[in-house]
């Protein structure tokens, strides 16, 4: 969560995350991912989890082949099949 707050506090107005390395916060969020029911996320916890699978959605043809699949494990994971969908057949393709 700190991370999030140090990445987003320049950014007025916008959303828009600046994602350097998404190699360990992926790590975070697939293992985030086997404990939603179990521990509940907060509103800011959300809302940070949010933008980096948004970002995640938008930026993994930049990404390392690990951190592709690992995009692909992490949005499956939290729902959002059909992203990982297009990681997984593009991972195919390589």
């Amino acid at each position: 969560l700190y991370y999030y707050k140090t990445q987003t506090k320049n950014i007025k107005g916008t959303s828009k995350l600046i994602w350097i390395n998404p190699y360990s916060d992926l790590h975070y969020l697939y293992t985030r991912s086997f404990y939603l029911d179990k521990y509940l996320l907060s509103d800011t916890l959300k809302k940070a989890t949010q933008l980096y699978l948004e970002t995640a959605k938008k930026d993994w043809l930049s990404y390392y082949l690990y951190e592709k699949g690992l995009a692909a494990l992490t949005l499956n994971r939290f729902g959002e099949s059909e992203s990982a969908k297009k990681i997984i057949e593009s991972l195919k393709e390589t």
